[in-house]
């Protein structure tokens, strides 16, 4: 799943767990760990403060990769 369809996913299931992302930490914590692993592996060192910190950088890294998978397969 991507980053994109894991977020909007995340999303509207957090409605429904509102206890479990009572605030922007626990929010952006929970987020990080249903993240693929090569993607949380990335984001989780940085202990970025919000969940819109965690969701941007956990795109641009997804992004990354794919970026990269594109380059190895071409060379």
């Amino acid at each position: 799943m991507s980053v994109a369809a894991y977020e909007a996913e995340f999303t509207n299931l957090a409605e429904y767990a509102s206890h479990i992302v009572a605030d922007e930490n626990k929010k952006a914590r929970k987020f990080e760990d249903g993240l693929k692993y090569e993607i949380r592996k990335v984001v989780r060192p940085m202990r970025l403060p919000t969940y819109a910190d965690v969701v941007d950088r956990a795109l641009l890294v997804e992004q990354e990769i794919q970026e990269s998978k594109k380059f190895t397969k071409n060379h």
